[in-house]
């Protein structure tokens, strides 16, 4: 296969939204955050470029993306016809999809294989969306040539607007609320966007959750953004830009990433903006409403505790203006 294109953020930045504009291309193999299935034998933040080993271990992790993938990377819908397939093909991958998702109630689904026909799959162009990996960024791009990113940021009361909601409502599989998840906050220390801000555990736990958050959004996306600094292969999209001009943002995506314009992406923007669906995880949303939430979520008060950090963080410079 081609190098693959990344679209790597934080949870609840809109990733879901972006792959499926990305999978609605002909043209693409669309993969749904496989390395939250299949562990990645790297660390979930690594120094900088990361090690020489490191490199080799993402690209043979990255040689499984050809190898049939779990329900959950290879059956997110919605589902769309691709040019390397002819209607058969088509039809025969949805069927084993649609009836894996019968046979996962009873925890019993199989992966799905690509079907791509012999020959075919040098010509495909694989696209990765990742909510776990956005640490990663760096070490991606030293490990593998002519490899196209996005790094997709959401305003940063947005972010945490929506994870306290999505916890409010029990829609994680973690039940431990973000906030608290001295883990990821341990690793985020050691890294060196931490110690710059002179940060530390102790001085973590004595904020406001809504505060620990905010250093969350800051650390993971400052960190992706300096390890990719004068990187050509990469672009931000800014979730509240895409939200705004969904055509014109996704062309310009597209161009960075090689994709040439295709009608089938354009009816599924119009089709995605136009229409609503309740679910949490719908892609089909006014997404003007969607960007702008928070506004109406959110008091003065705790706007300004995630705005204090945020603004004065490289990422947060992105919302100088909106603050």
């Amino acid at each position: 296969m081609r190098p693959p294109v990344l679209l790597f953020g934080l949870p609840r930045s809109g990733t879901t939204w972006l792959g499926k504009i990305f999978d609605s291309h002909p043209e693409t193999l669309y993969c749904h955050e496989p390395d939250s299935v299949w562990r990645m034998p790297v660390p979930l933040l690594p120094r900088g470029a990361g090690t020489a080993d490191e490199q080799s271990a993402v690209r043979d992790w990255l040689r499984r993306l050809e190898e049939p993938l779990p329900l959950k990377s290879a059956g997110k819908l919605p589902l769309f016809p691709k040019s390397y397939y002819g209607g058969l093909r088509y039809q025969a991958r949805r069927g084993l999809i649609l009836g894996a998702k019968i046979l996962a109630r009873i925890g019993r689904a199989p992966r799905i294989p690509h079907l791509v026909p012999p020959g075919r799959l040098d010509g495909v162009r694989p696209v990765w969306k990742s909510i776990e990996s956005l640490g990663r960024l760096g070490l991606m791009h030293a490990s593998i040539e002519g490899l196209r990113s996005v790094h997709i940021v959401r305003h940063p009361c947005g972010y945490v607007a929506s994870v306290l909601r999505g916890e409010k409502h029990a829609r994680f599989d973690d039940t431990a609320p973000s906030s608290n998840d001295w883990g990821i906050f341990e690793m985020l220390l050691d890294t060196p966007q931490a110690r710059l801000a002179g940060l530390d555990i102790e001085g973590l736990k004595a904020m406001h959750p809504v505060e620990r958050l905010a250093w969350r959004w800051v650390l993971f996306n400052r960190k992706a953004m300096d390890d990719l600094e004068n990187q050509p292969g990469v672009t931000i999209c800014v979730y509240e830009r895409l939200c705004s001009d969904p055509v014109g943002e996704t062309r310009r995506l597209f161009a960075h990433c090689d994709l040439r314009w295709d009608s089938q992406t354009d009816g599924f923007l119009s089709a995605s903006t136009r229409s609503e669906e309740s679910t949490y995880y719908s892609v089909f949303k006014n997404p003007g409403q969607s960007a702008e939430r928070w506004r109406d979520e959110m008091d003065e008060k705790t706007q300004a505790l995630v705005m204090d950090i945020a603004l004065a963080s490289p990422p947060g410079r992105l919302y100088v203006d909106e603050g």
